[in-house]
């Protein structure tokens, strides 16, 4: 089906191929194509799609890192609502850790 964006599967047909995916290629490959995705996002700009790839890839260090930049580029408010579940994630002291 087309939609505005692009192309989109239904639910069912993207669970098997998730499957089908993760049965031929191992969840090692799986992850660091989540990783390459999520490098893809936030060179184009897209937070929230980049740290979910980076969430499936398993990378916090990456998500830390991403979460602290944009909140230093966005200072008024860090894009704060579409990634709260994220920034409430964070420990204290994690973000101190990784300012430097």
């Amino acid at each position: 089906m087309e939609s505005d964006d692009g192309y989109f599967l239904r639910r069912p047909a993207k669970v098997a191929m998730e499957h089908y995916a993760l049965k031929q290629l191992g969840p090692t490959l799986i992850k660091d194509a989540a990783y390459n995705a999520g490098l893809f996002y936030e060179l184009k700009g897209d937070l929230s799609n980049a740290i979910h790839m980076y969430e499936k890839s398993g990378r916090k260090d990456r998500i830390i890192q991403l979460l602290i930049r944009n909140s230093s580029r966005h200072v008024s408010n860090g894009w704060f609502y579409p990634l709260r579940r994220y920034y409430l994630a964070l420990s204290e002291k994690k973000p101190k850790a990784h300012s430097n």
